[in-house]
């Protein structure tokens, strides 16, 4: 499942500002994932709440998640110095290692920021920083914020 990688420790643009999706929620979630340990993958199916009535759609959160909980530099010798983040990862459809199209919120010196990748089975793990690409859509924000309102409910009927 999908790793963030940036190829350096720093924000690609300005810290998102958002009264749903904030620093306080996402280090919660990081505090309720702490029982999963490191480099291992947990996948969360988020609940989806559907209307009875066809002519009544609401947006709904993406399907599921992955949380990293940790935060560390990766070298290698033959693709050079990536940095992982936190993060928390969304996506629909479980196709591939790194799915076609995949979100995420990152968390880098209490700053967030959030991305897009559109991936599949054709790419490799050190392609990702540069498939990454800004989120500015405001329906795409507010499956965001859907979704890290359920992993976060999701994750407190855990303990």
């Amino acid at each position: 499942m999908p790793r963030i990688y940036y190829r350096e420790k720093k924000l690609h643009d300005t810290p998102l500002k958002n009264e749903v999706i904030t620093v306080d929620l996402f280090d919660k979630i990081i505090e309720l994932s702490a029982f999963i340990p490191e480099d291992a993958l947990q996948i969360f199916e988020l609940p989806q709440k559907k209307s009875t009535f066809a002519f009544w759609k609401k947006d709904l959160s993406f399907k599921y998640a992955v949380v990293w909980n940790t935060e560390k530099p990766h070298t290698t010798y033959e693709y050079g110095d990536f940095y992982l983040p936190k993060a928390i990862v969304f996506f629909d459809v479980k196709d591939a290692y790194f799915p076609s199209d995949y979100y995420f919120i990152v968390n880098i010196d209490g700053q967030l920021e959030l991305g897009y990748s559109r991936a599949g089975a054709s790419t490799a793990w050190y392609e990702q920083p540069q498939l990454r690409h800004k989120v500015t859509s405001p329906k795409i924000i507010k499956r965001f914020e859907k979704s890290i309102k359920a992993l976060n409910s999701h994750l407190l009927t855990l303990i």
